[in-house]
């Protein structure tokens, strides 16, 4: 008999740590693909003159180490919706457990991993210091590999 592989079974869950597979997943669902800000520098409010604005463009064309400054707006987004349909199915599975605990590590996870905020944020957010907001992702990531041996986490490392 042919048995049809599933998306859980087809998906390479070596690509990325749970963590990783988090921020894709939430990069995915936020639609964010590469996303590049650049930022110029500019004298605001003073006009340059026109000797002043060739010279600036000389320098900058004959400067060959000049980079432009850029930075990436969170997480830019890697998975298929096939990859991201699968991991999706393991969040609704944990999402199923009743323990108000793993839940709460849940949360954690989410808004650290998914939401992509900052650690001192999240603190604030569940009114607890930063040491237990890394010790909640500690333990659901920990939860997580046990039940998801295919899952591995950079954190507990």
């Amino acid at each position: 008999m042919n048995a049809k592989l599933t998306i859980m079974q087809t998906t390479d869950w070596t690509k990325y740590s749970t963590e990783g597979w988090f921020r894709q997943f939430g990069a995915w669902i936020n639609g964010d693909s590469e996303n590049r800000q650049k930022f110029y520098k500019c004298l605001p409010k003073k006009k340059l003159s026109k000797k002043q604005r060739d010279e600036l463009f000389a320098q900058y064309m004959s400067d060959e180490s000049f980079k432009e400054p850029s930075f990436q707006k969170g997480v830019a987004c890697q998975i298929t919706d096939n990859e991201a349909r699968a991991f999706q199915r393991i969040i609704l599975d944990l999402r199923q457990h009743e323990s108000e605990v793993l839940q709460e590590w849940l949360d954690v996870l989410w808004c650290v991993c998914v939401n992509n905020t900052k650690l001192r944020k999240a603190a604030e957010i569940f009114e607890t210091s930063t040491i237990q907001i890394r010790q909640d992702m500690k333990c659901g990531l920990a939860f997580i590999s046990g039940r998801y041996p295919n899952l591995k986490s950079d954190l507990l490392q």
